[in-house]
């Protein structure tokens, strides 16, 4: 049997019936190698199946996997602005299971 990996993200739910969000960024993961995941960040989708809805253990084992497989996170990054609306993007990440990515460079 493979060993299920995640990315190196901890979620939590506030009810049941609103999306899950990054509660913590695991350091060392791949999500954290990534730099493209934000705490905070709501998940609507994981491989392009909508999570609206879904219990916080469901989305969690949907985005574990065998480690080295991809996987496809949507994600609503919520921005505020000075003076304006909350700016809604929706983005959309790969992220490679128990595998950090390879580690970019340190400027000198």
């Amino acid at each position: 049997a493979t060993r299920r990996q995640g990315v190196g993200l901890a979620l939590e739910q506030a009810t049941p019936e609103t999306l899950c969000y990054v509660a913590d960024i695991q350091p060392g993961g791949s999500a954290a190698a990534s730099g493209q995941v934000l705490i905070g960040d709501k998940v609507l989708s994981v491989d392009r199946r909508n999570v609206m809805g879904m219990q916080l253990s469901d989305v969690g084992a949907m985005m574990g996997g065998a480690a080295g497989t991809v996987v496809t996170l949507g994600l609503i990054r919520t921005t505020s602005v000075l003076f304006g609306p909350e700016r809604e993007d929706l983005l959309e990440v790969n992220l490679t299971r128990g595998l950090p990515a390879a580690p970019r460079p340190s400027p000198p």
